[in-house]
């Protein structure tokens, strides 16, 4: 069995340690006021979750605190749901994104003006993805989509939108890739006017996006990482030589994976991840 792209993908981010406590000094008393403070700090947590509504847990575990998007775990789970109960006429399409320059703005306004902006790109997601005739999950409909978008970690969205059967045969587009360019067009549109004026607008911040439709037969995460590997050649296919080391770890692990699965890969894209010299 292929390994799990998206479980190696998410292997490559180092996960912030929240919550902890950072205290100068080496003494030992120094040392049993940390065990004693990160002590009572996880008996409050314990009595806050004990005394928290069901629901307020549920969120909790799936949503994301910056942006009130589905994580990426329940995400998947959602999308697999949907893929075990589709219906041989409906048209599944995963789209993966990456916001263009966040590195640029965590770096020059600071990392609390990126949360800000992440907040806004999620809040552009839902608004372009608002659309009456997408199911969300398990057939349920939600006129925000939520359950469809996700924030998969650091400056990477995920969104996958399932049509039903009539829905589909009026629908004039369902190619992958005009899908990915339209909905791509109208985010960075909607997100330009988000930004416009505010201390973002000089950054530059934009998103590229990727899409693959869902194949009979396949599982989610065939779908996530064609899906991906859309979003990278599309990033990349006019900057052939600026791939980012983070970028081409991701595709060193998605390249293999497809070529397993029989997917042709463009030969400008093997060249630039693994030919070091046409590197920076």
């Amino acid at each position: 069995m292929s390994e799990n792209p998206l479980q190696k993908l998410a292997s490559l981010e180092v996960a912030p340690q929240i919550g902890t406590i950072n205290m100068e000094g080496n003494s030992g008393a120094d040392e049993a006021i940390q065990r004693a403070i990160e002590a009572a700090q996880r008996q409050i947590n314990a009595q806050s979750m004990a005394v928290m509504p069901v629901a307020e847990h549920v969120r909790m575990i799936r949503e994301d605190p910056k942006t009130g998007l589905l994580k990426q775990e329940a995400w998947q789970s959602e999308l697999s749901q949907v893929i075990a109960e589709i219906e041989p006429d409906s048209k599944l399409t995963v789209y993966v994104a990456d916001l263009d320059n966040f590195k640029t703005v965590n770096d020059k306004l600071g990392h609390s003006a990126g949360d800000e902006l992440l907040k806004i790109v999620g809040d552009t997601f839902r608004e372009v993805f608002r659309r009456t005739g997408d199911i969300v999950a398990h057939g349920s409909r939600d006129s925000d989509n939520v359950a469809q978008i996700a924030r998969l970690g650091g400056d990477e969205f995920a969104v996958f939108s399932l049509v039903d059967g009539d829905k589909a045969t009026e629908n004039r587009t369902t190619d992958p890739e005009m899908l990915s360019g339209l909905q791509g067009e109208r985010i960075n549109q909607l997100l330009n006017e988000k930004l416009r004026g505010t201390k973002f607008a000089e950054h530059n911040v934009g998103v590229s996006l990727g899409a693959a439709g869902y194949r009979p037969g396949e599982d989610g995460q065939s779908t996530f990482a064609r899906a991906d590997l859309a979003m990278l050649q599309n990033k990349y296919k006019t900057k052939k030589e600026g791939i980012t080391d983070n970028d081409r770890r991701r595709l060193q692990v998605i390249i293999p994976y497809l070529e397993q699965l029989g997917a042709r890969i463009d030969g400008w894209l093997r060249e630039a991840v693994f030919e070091q010299n046409t590197l920076e």
